[in-house]
C-alpha cells in the first residue's frame, strides 16, 4: 500500500493551510491543505494515474463526480471517509477515496475495509426495503 506523505506534498507544492475546520469536522493544518489539494478533480485524478497507473490517464478529472463522504453503517453514529468520489464505468461506477494521514497508522488498512463494509451494508438494506415496497405493491 502506497504511504501518501503530506509533509512532502506541502513542501514541494507550496499549499496553503487552510482552516481547521472543513466540512464540519475537525482536521489538522496538513489535513486541510491535503483536503483542499486533492479535491481537485485534476490532482484528485492524477494521483491515482500515477499512483496506480503509472502515470497511464485511466482516471479522467473531467468524468469524476462528487460521492458522500458519510458512511452509514450504524445509524446511531457516523464516520467520514476524507475524499470520495464516483467515475462513470458503463452501467456502473468506480469509487476511488482517498484517507489521508500525516503519520504511520496500521489500523488504517482495517478502518477503511470496515468502511466499505459498512457501505455494501446499507446498500444491501436498500435492496431488501425496495424489493419488500415491490413485493407488496
Amino acid at each position: 500500500m502506497h504511504r501518501f506523505h503530506i509533509g512532502l506534498l506541502r513542501q514541494y507544492l507550496h499549499l496553503p493551510v487552510g482552516s481547521p475546520v472543513t466540512s464540519g469536522r475537525f482536521m489538522g493544518k496538513h489535513d486541510v491543505a491535503a483536503y483542499e489539494y486533492l479535491s481537485q478533480p485534476k490532482y484528485f485524478a492524477d494521483l491515482f494515474n500515477a499512483k496506480l497507473f503509472g502515470g497511464r490517464q485511466v482516471v479522467d478529472s473531467k468524468k469524476l463526480m462528487e460521492a458522500d463522504s458519510r458512511v452509514r453503517g450504524n445509524e446511531k453514529s457516523a464516520q467520514y471517509r476524507d475524499i470520495i468520489k464516483r467515475l462513470p464505468n458503463g452501467t456502473r461506477f468506480v469509487v476511488l477515496a482517498i484517507e489521508n494521514q500525516d503519520n504511520i497508522d496500521y489500523e488504517m488498512p482495517w478502518r477503511i475495509m470496515g468502511y466499505d463494509y459498512a457501505e455494501y451494508k446499507r446498500q444491501i438494506r436498500e435492496i431488501h426495503k425496495s424489493r419488500g415496497a415491490a413485493r407488496e405493491a
